[in-house]
């Protein structure tokens, strides 16, 4: 009972401190890779309602009422910021990270990856998101590629290691 009692009184506490670290985190990540009218921004999360963005000068931003995007960037921002306070080293699957980004959003979304503490990030993309100058970028920190092929006829995937769309690899 007196463990229970100690460990209630320190609950609130740990929650406390926990959810710091982790907007600290997530904030970080996610001014790395949002459009720059973020940057002076911190992710808060409520005790109740949906994770916002508040700004020096400017109304507070409900991440969910956001772009696309940047709803994106805040998710991988959560998920490089989990893999970053838990200091676990499995790798990190992101599929189609790039949807509804420009260039200069690609570029910061994958300069973030790179620059992460992980083990492996496995990025899923199709050949309109990571072009040959956007690859050529990020290409000396590239393991490995794989090019996926879908063939009509036999009805399966095609997997060809080493390669990558329009012969980059």
């Amino acid at each position: 009972e007196r463990a229970r009692r100690v460990l209630s009184s320190l609950s609130e506490r740990l929650r406390t401190i926990t959810v710091e670290r982790l907007q600290d985190s997530v904030t970080t990540h996610f001014v790395r890779i949002a459009d720059k009218r973020y940057q002076k921004g911190t992710i808060v999360f409520p005790d109740q309602g949906s994770p916002i963005l508040t700004r020096p000068n400017a109304p507070n931003a409900v991440i969910e009422m956001m772009s696309g995007f940047e709803r994106r960037s805040f998710g991988i921002a959560f998920s490089l910021a989990l893999a970053e306070i838990t200091q676990k080293r499995i790798p990190l699957v992101i599929d189609t990270p790039l949807g509804n980004a420009d260039q200069q959003y690609r570029r910061r979304l994958l300069k973030a990856l790179m620059d992460v503490d992980l083990d492996q990030v496995i990025i899923l993309t199709h050949d309109a998101e990571v072009t040959g100058a956007v690859f050529e970028e990020i290409e000396g920190q590239v393991k490995q590629t794989f090019l996926v092929e879908f063939d009509q006829d036999n009805q399966e995937s095609i997997v060809h290691p080493d390669s990558y769309f329009d012969g980059i690899g």
